[in-house]
C-alpha cells in the first residue's frame, strides 16, 4: 500500500543507494520536510540546503536555513528513493506568494512574474530582497532536486 505522508514528516534521501543519482551527492544525505500541498504546484517541502555527510538528528535545527521547493516526497518514498525518518512541527507554511521566470534572453531570466493570489500577477525586471527569497513556482523531479542541492542552489542563487 502506498505511503501517504503527513504534514511534518521528515524524509531522507540517500543518493548513494542509487548509482544513477550518486553522481550528484555521493554518499551525502538530503533531508526534506513535507509541508503540505499547494493548489497549483503540488507538494511543498522544506529543503535542508546542505547535504549531510552523516546521519543527522531529526530536529528543527536541521531546517533552520531551509527553503521551499515543490517536489513529490510521497512518490519518492513509494519508489524507494527516500525514507521517512521522523516528524517535526512545521516552522514553514505552504507558500502562496511565489515567483517564476518570465521573459528569457540567452538562457537568462530577463523578467520575473510574482504570483500573489488572490491578487494579479506582477511582472518585474528587478527583484527586491524579499522577492528574491520567494520560492520558485516550479515542480522539481528527483534528479533536479539532487542536482540543485548538490551544488548549493538556493532561491537567491543567480539564474
Amino acid at each position: 500500500m502506498p505511503k501517504r505522508l503527513i504534514r511534518g514528516d521528515v524524509v531522507r534521501i540517500a543518493a548513494g543507494d542509487n548509482a544513477a543519482y550518486s553522481k550528484f551527492l555521493g554518499d551525502r544525505l538530503v533531508y526534506l520536510q513535507y509541508l503540505g500541498k499547494h493548489p497549483e504546484y503540488g507538494y511543498a517541502v522544506a529543503v535542508c540546503p546542505a547535504p549531510q555527510s552523516a546521519l543527522a538528528e531529526v530536529s528543527k535545527h536541521l531546517f533552520k536555513d531551509a527553503y521551499v521547493a515543490f517536489y513529490p516526497p510521497g512518490t519518492a518514498v513509494n519508489r524507494g528513493l527516500a525514507t521517512v525518518v521522523g516528524r517535526l512541527q512545521c516552522l514553514i507554511e505552504v507558500p502562496h506568494r511565489l515567483r517564476r521566470a518570465g521573459a528569457l534572453a540567452n538562457r537568462k531570466v530577463e523578467t520575473w512574474v510574482i504570483e500573489d493570489p488572490p491578487n494579479d500577477e506582477v511582472v518585474t525586471r528587478q527583484l527586491s530582497a524579499a522577492e528574491l527569497a520567494l520560492p520558485i513556482a516550479s515542480i522539481w523531479n528527483h534528479e533536479c532536486l539532487l542536482e540543485r542541492v548538490s551544488r548549493g542552489w538556493r532561491p537567491t542563487s543567480e539564474w
